[in-house]
Parts: structure tokens; sequence; C-alpha cells
């Protein structure tokens, strides 16, 4: 367990759960108006799943339930089992990330900065990053192919950039 309020951890030789998020009979109203009604499904391990719909479908409010920035008005949402709102931030953190379509990075920060940010829910409090959390960093940014930006603003860079260093 990571934490009292932790989801599951992997544990070698013994069987992981195979969904990783699920949504049960979820309903949202934003200003009023019904967002989201009666929304069931869910997502296995390793299974990437893309939001498709019109403006104002739902698919935002969607991604906010599963990172706890909005509370359904009815049904439940879950991370490897677990109740949404029973898992601290910290570990929500480790185990869902979202790329928002569009950031304002307010200060200059190098693009590897950014990257290495991800690592800041494996830190201790205040902590700093370490050897293996540099070397991760850069592994990642080579295996999205992003390693000649690490040592640009981020406010420089393209759009496109900017979201694969996010």
């Amino acid at each position: 367990m990571s934490g009292r309020r932790g989801v599951q951890e992997p544990v070698a030789g013994k069987p992981q759960p195979t969904e990783v998020l699920r949504f049960e009979g979820v309903a949202m109203r934003l200003g009023g108006r019904p967002v989201l009604e009666e929304v069931s499904f869910a997502v296995g391990r390793g299974e990437v799943v893309g939001l498709l719909g019109s403006n104002g479908a739902g698919k935002t409010t969607l991604v906010r339930l599963a990172t706890r920035s909005l509370r359904p008005d009815a049904g439940k949402v879950s991370v490897s089992g677990r109740p949404v709102e029973a898992i601290s931030r910290r570990a929500l953190a480790r185990c869902l990330a979202t790329v928002p379509q569009d950031v304002h990075v307010p200060f200059p920060f190098l693009a590897g900065e950014l990257v290495l940010m991800g690592r800041t829910p494996y830190q201790a409090a205040f902590g700093f990053e370490s050897a293996a959390d540099l070397a991760l960093a850069e592994e990642v940014m080579a295996r999205v192919g992003i390693a000649h930006l690490a040592d640009r603003p981020v406010d420089r860079l393209s759009g496109g950039e900017r979201q694969l260093v996010l």
C-alpha cells in the first residue's frame, strides 16, 4: 500500500487488477445543465483510450472526475478498485496524469526541468530529485523523442512540443 490512503502498489507474483479506471452510473450537472447521465465504462491495464465528442459533450468533465477535480452528482469513479475520493492526492498523482489542451507556464522553466517535476509525487516532502530521477527524466525524454528540447525554455516551444514535454 502506498501510504494509508494510497492505491495498491504492484507486488511481484500477485495478480494485479485488470481494471485501472471505472465509471459506474456517473451523472454530472454543470451550470444547471446535465453534462453526463448514467455514464458507465472501464479502462483496463495497458489500454489506450480516446474520448471523442462534440463541444460540451462531457469529455473534460470525465477527466476532471477521474482526477478528483470534480465530484459526481451520482455514481462512482474508482481507480484500481478503490473509490477515487478515498485515494490521497499524492497516490492518485502516481497513477493518473493528464495533459491539458493548452498550458501557459508563467515561468520560463527549461523543458527538462518541467519533465523532472513529474517525479514530484515520488519524492519526500521538500525533497530534491535523485540521480535516479534525473536518469529517468532523461530516459523518458529520449523515448518520447524530445531529448533535444531539454535545455530550451518551455515558453519558446511550439504548442505540440510543449504538449510532448508535459
